[in-house]
């Protein structure tokens, strides 16, 4: 059953409306309006391999904030943050994998933005061809924010399943796609000994014919 709520409006809201003076809700008066997006992790992703993870907080609102505010980010236990912004703590104690941190981030002005930017390990495999969609839960980052929405209340704003799902596959025999092999120390040796080989025989047979 659907319930209704009636609407109420203070006293001096009714005065003000009465005298054609008010225009606005009271809604509408918490001009500082915020909401997180995270990129989408690059895929394939290998177990091993590092990517970025990039927060993204807007302010969609009318109203620049008056101060900065506070962002909490949780990896999936697969995961683990090895790089984080400056004045990021972790939750997690000595010895345990970082995925929980605290992270400040400075005032937004209206229509405006800011970024976070960190850097995580795939630890554990999580594989396309086991968990893809309908095969299980689908890899996340949570996203928490706290921050004052301009008229003195602090809003807790929560993303549960921000950016979209990925997955940690095992590596593919030949390293994987945009996998550059590098010459080895060997392989440049073997280039110059050829190399030498040949010079010497031009000599040789410079000689004979001298």
């Amino acid at each position: 059953m659907r319930l209704s709520t009636p609407s109420f409006t203070p006293a001096p809201m009714r005065m003000l409306a009465a005298l054609g003076l008010a225009t606005v809700s009271l809604a509408a008066q918490a001009a500082v309006q915020l909401d997180v997006t995270v990129a989408p992790i690059p895929q394939p992703l290998y177990q091993g391999d590092t990517t970025t993870v990039t927060v993204t907080i807007n302010n969609t609102g009318t109203t620049p904030m008056a101060a900065g505010g506070s962002m909490y980010l949780s990896t999936p236990r697969e995961m683990e943050l090895v790089n984080m912004p400056a004045g990021c703590t972790s939750r997690t104690g000595p010895g345990t994998p970082n995925q929980y941190v605290d992270c400040p981030f400075p005032a937004i002005g209206a229509g405006a933005s800011t970024q976070l930017v960190f850097q995580a390990l795939a630890r554990d495999l999580y594989p396309t061809a086991t968990y893809q969609p309908g095969g299980g839960p689908d890899l996340r980052f949570g996203t928490e924010i706290d921050y004052d929405d301009g008229t003195g209340t602090m809003v807790n704003g929560k993303w549960p399943n921000g950016a979209s799902p990925f997955y940690i596959d095992p590596r593919p025999a030949g390293g994987g796609a945009g996998v550059t092999a590098v010459p080895t120390m060997d392989a440049w040796g073997l280039g110059i000994m050829a190399a030498l080989l040949g010079a010497a025989a031009a000599r040789r047979r410079q000689k004979k014919k001298g």
